[in-house]
């Protein structure tokens, strides 16, 4: 779900190695970094001087992207990743609202809680797995990590057709989901933003789309499948859908060759495997002293994905129990809220670099406290509940695009790896409980509405968590009145 990316001056290295921290598509931005360089000192991206090739660092620095050709293909491929991945895991709200409206049939015995943590603890293990997964990708290239998350997503939804107690399924669907997930998505994630220039956004954008359009087709998808053939051939169907879609994405995914050539080189070179040396470049607690702005940054996070997760995977359970719509209607509502990510997700991005990303991550997130109490809070009839689909869907997941930019504008690129590191770790907590905490709200009195209560008022918080992290940045540029709200931050 990445950031528009705009501008022409740029390290593509430079761009290449922020965003291998990225995660859900995120990005840093081209805009901050800059590195000059002549267009007419370039020969198919490598510069000659006096007949002589310069070290690769400077080969790289002034490599001018081919801005299309192969690099649709990439952008293809990481098109079809993010559907299999974080399109697959939207689907879960159709299957938590299956399991506890047919408690007998399924699992019988199992509690709603029990059952809340299966889709809490794939998003947990996905981020817990990024750090790893950026460490085997650095070591032994960006197709290891992939293929194998390629064979462990789909042993995990072929092993939970198998499941008949609670804990397989918690073991399959929820932790070996996500362990395939993080090692599968993470590796990739920065290298269609190598492939171009002028249009980098364009590029970005589709691959954001990704994971929109994945929910959409999965959400409708398997509640069909469920209904019409069973839990179990849902399971498989899909298990086999991502590890041939996903194989042949991974297949076909790969950096420019003159990025190839110094990854290749790098890692190859005497002790670029040493494990200490790696691990220090990716873990750095002293980030927080650094930067006191990024503490306001992990509690945007932090409250915002109390607030995401408990949208994303609540909204069919609270269409089908408690304003009594059909399972058919909840599973729409789930594919809308999907779609509206598809389409918002770019465009937070694309407004961020015109208006500034932390304004945009603001103003999104206090947009989407006002859907919940405003429009989700009152909302009964079907077309009603449509609506509020679609709008809240563009700004519901502005954390996932926005992140990685606008931590980038508070540490920079020198601590974005590590800083990036600290934020998945710490963001594994909400993704974990949030639907569990959200479910107990509602608990036996089956009223959502404090549920809803609960989702605006945590996306309330986080915007106003941001304004400080905006206050500090203004003062460290020079600004003569940091706490003006409307500065371009």
């Amino acid at each position: 779900m990445p950031d528009a990316v705009g501008g022409s001056a740029t390290s593509v290295y430079e761009k290449s190695m922020a965003g291998a921290v990225a995660v859900d598509g995120a990005s840093v931005s081209r805009s901050t970094t800059s590195t000059a360089h002549s267009p007419d000192s370039v020969h198919h991206g490598v510069r000659e001087k006096e007949g002589v090739k310069e070290d690769d660092e400077d080969l790289l620095r002034n490599f001018v992207p081919p801005d299309g050709g192969y690099g649709w293909v990439v952008v293809a491929s990481q098109t079809l990743i993010n559907g299999m991945t974080w399109g697959v895991n939207a689907s879960f709200a159709i299957y938590l609202s299956h399991y506890t409206a047919n408690a007998t049939q399924y699992f019988p015995g199992t509690t709603t809680t029990q059952f809340t943590f299966v889709g809490g603890i794939s998003v947990c293990t996905a981020l817990l797995v990024s750090p790893v997964s950026g460490l085997l990708s650095h070591l032994f290239g960006h197709r290891m990590p992939m293929f194998l998350g390629c064979f462990l997503e789909a042993a995990a939804f072929i092993s939970a057709s198998y499941a008949k107690k609670f804990w397989q399924l918690f073991l399959s669907q929820g932790v070996l989901f996500g362990v395939g997930l993080g090692l599968l998505y993470a590796p990739a994630v920065h290298i269609p933003a190598q492939w171009f220039g002028r249009r980098r956004a364009l590029a970005q954008g589709i691959t954001s789309g990704g994971s929109g359009l994945g929910g959409v087709i999965f959400n409708l998808g398997t509640n069909a499948m469920i209904q019409n053939i069973s839990l179990e051939w849902s399971f498989r169907i899909i298990g086999i859908v991502v590890f041939v879609t996903n194989f042949v994405a991974t297949c076909l995914m790969k950096s420019p060759p003159e990025i190839e050539k110094l990854e290749r080189t790098k890692r190859h070179a005497k002790g670029a495997r040493s494990l200490d040396k790696v691990v220090s470049s990716m873990v750095d607690p002293g980030v927080w002293q650094r930067h006191d702005g990024f503490t306001w940054i992990i509690l945007w996070g932090f409250l915002s994905l109390l607030g995401y997760v408990t949208v994303q995977f609540s909204i069919t359970k609270e269409a089908v129990n408690y304003l009594d719509f059909s399972q058919k209607q909840g599973s729409d509502l789930a594919a809308l809220l999907s779609a509206g990510m598809a389409v918002g997700r770019p465009a937070v991005g694309y407004v961020g670099d015109r208006v500034g990303r932390i304004n945009t991550a603001i103003g999104a997130t206090l947009a989407t406290s006002l859907l919940c109490l405003l429009l989700w809070m009152f909302a009964r009839s079907y077309p009603a509940m449509v609506v509020f689909a679609l709008l809240d869907g563009t700004v519901v997941g502005t954390f996932w695009s926005s992140i990685i930019p606008v931590t980038a504008e508070i540490v920079g690129l020198q601590d974005l790896r590590p800083a990036a590191t600290i934020v998945w770790l710490v963001m594994s907590i909400p993704c974990c409980f949030a639907t569990t905490i959200a479910l107990r709200i509602v608990a036996d009195s089956n009223n959502y509405l404090r549920l809803i209560g609960f989702a605006g008022a945590m996306y309330i918080a986080a915007a106003a968590a941001l304004y400080p992290a905006k206050w500090r940045k203004q003062q460290r540029d020079g600004l003569k009145k940091p706490w003006k709200v409307w500065q371009k931050t």
